[in-house]
């Protein structure tokens, strides 16, 4: 593949997480019996009629807002007609001519260097229903609980050049679309999914060869496996003097190649027209205002912040701007206490592994935690103890470590009596200390703080072992 670049586009798929779908009051739900949440609106039965969800509006243009795109101030639907069993009406309300956003970027990081992903335009519309293929005896059933279920798709320029750079840009449009709320972007559930477009450039040129697009891509893994034997695949074709052409794929798992599925279709072949059932929109400037102040601060410049002014790094500010009550959390946490680190070992190990987004004490308690840590009161076993017991007691940090001992122990004396004990509890390690075998000391730091039940300070324990055996040696 020497002497060829990738060029990527994606289109991501977005499930709005909105309580009912987009055109109608069925529920929006995950699951669900089969063909359980629908309706003839949805299904698209003569004389019925679609009305607009407002939710679904506010959403879309706050992913656009938070994406950098211009919001739409007047925009109308379209219908895309395309015959599919599981698509109903025999159309998909979508918008071609008005998208809600255009013209936005996000930025990602490969390798420690960043890059601007440009998103020519954010649509909304509905989904489509969900076929299921059963294995043994060749039957495909249809689920139409999916159907019209709002979603957006985000449209990117062919900015990427790197199976590296694709996952990344998924995973940014992920982060950003569950830090507000827009949608909980469950790939495994396929609120979020995408279409990656894949074509081949020589090095040097600027001008990229003909795309083939690879269908329905659930996870961050197979974004970056599928761009990678797409490109091989037209690299191979290209290099023996072949031509590539525009098709539709679909990445086989099993395999770790891409395998034909159908021609591509343009647009004249969704023969679009405006779609009359559903009157123009109209966004005011206080609406997209509010939605501007909604968005504040995006997760990457929160993150860029962090890495200034706490020297975070990347990797644990992106753990912690997974969602914006953990970012807020963390932020509190971390300027109430006196080393931010220490509040960013505690989030990123303990709180967010046991706790998810929501921790379920005051960020001023873990910044207490953390104090004490710093100061050397706690442990780090102990600090993680404390966490839980916090949380499931409701005490403050200082009355949760003396209620429960998890302070550490620093009076010298009381730790040399404990190291005497843990010395005549094991005679074998005092004869091998007393042999040369200075390895076996650990095992006597061990006896004291199984005697301390963890609370003996792990400095002075070292130190008080080397005095009882310079001692024992004189």
């Amino acid at each position: 593949m020497e002497g060829f670049v990738p060029v990527v586009g994606i289109e991501i798929h977005v499930e709005l997480k909105t309580k009912s779908k987009a055109f109608c009051s069925c529920s929006a739900g995950y699951g669900g019996e089969p063909n359980s949440r629908c309706c003839p609106v949805c299904l698209g039965m003569p004389g019925t009629l679609p009305v607009l969800n407002g939710e679904a509006v506010r959403l879309s243009a706050l992913a656009a807002v938070a994406t950098g795109c211009t919001v739409a101030k007047r925009f109308h639907f379209d219908r895309k007609n395309y015959f599919y069993p599981d698509l109903p009406k025999g159309y998909q309300i979508t918008q071609r001519d008005t998208p809600i956003g255009r013209d936005g970027a996000v930025r990602i990081s490969v390798g420690g260097a960043e890059k601007e992903i440009r998103i020519e335009r954010i649509q909304l519309e509905e989904d489509a229903g969900k076929l299921i293929h059963r294995p043994g005896d060749g039957v495909t059933l249809c689920d139409f609980n999916r159907c019209g279920v709002p979603l957006i798709e985000i449209v990117s320029r062919p900015d990427m050049r790197s199976a590296a750079e694709a996952a990344a840009y998924v995973a940014e449009i992920r982060r950003i679309m569950r830090f507000y709320g827009i949608s909980d972007c469950k790939m495994n559930e396929g609120s979020l999914r995408c279409d990656v477009n894949v074509s081949v450039m020589r090095e040097g040129s600027d001008a990229p060869g003909v795309r083939c697009e690879i269908k329905n891509i659930n996870s961050l893994n197979f974004t970056a496996k599928a761009v990678e034997a797409e490109f091989r695949r037209q690299c191979d074709i290209v290099s023996r003097g072949g031509t590539v052409v525009m098709e539709t794929r679909r990445f086989n798992e099993d395999t770790g190649e891409t395998e034909r599925m159908r021609d591509k279709e343009t647009a004249v072949d969704y023969r679009f027209i405006r779609e009359a059932d559903l009157p123009d929109v109209t966004l005011d400037d206080p609406f997209i205002e509010d939605l501007s102040r909604e968005v504040g601060r995006t997760p990457e410049e929160r993150m860029r912040e962090w890495r200034e002014r706490w020297d975070l790094r990347e990797d644990d500010a992106s753990v912690i701007c997974f969602s914006r009550e953990m970012a807020d959390y963390f932020e509190r946490a971390a300027a109430a206490c006196a080393d931010p680190r220490a509040v960013t070992s505690l989030t990123v190990g303990t709180v967010i592994p046991e706790f998810g987004d929501r921790a379920p004490f005051p960020p001023e308690h873990l910044a207490r935690a953390a104090d004490l840590f710093t100061a050397g009161r706690l442990t780090s076993t102990a600090v993680r103890k404390l966490i839980k017991i916090m949380a499931d007691s409701g005490l403050d940090p200082d009355g949760a470590a003396r209620e429960n001992g998890l302070l550490t122990l620093s009076d010298r004396n009381e730790i040399r009596a404990l190291v005497e004990c843990a010395a005549a509890a094991d005679p074998r390690s005092v004869s091998d200390v007393r042999r040369g075998k200075s390895k076996a000391k650990a095992a006597i730091v061990g006896g004291v703080m199984r005697l301390s039940r963890g609370s003996a300070d792990p400095r002075i324990t070292a130190e008080e072992v080397d005095a009882f055996f310079a001692e024992d040696g004189d």
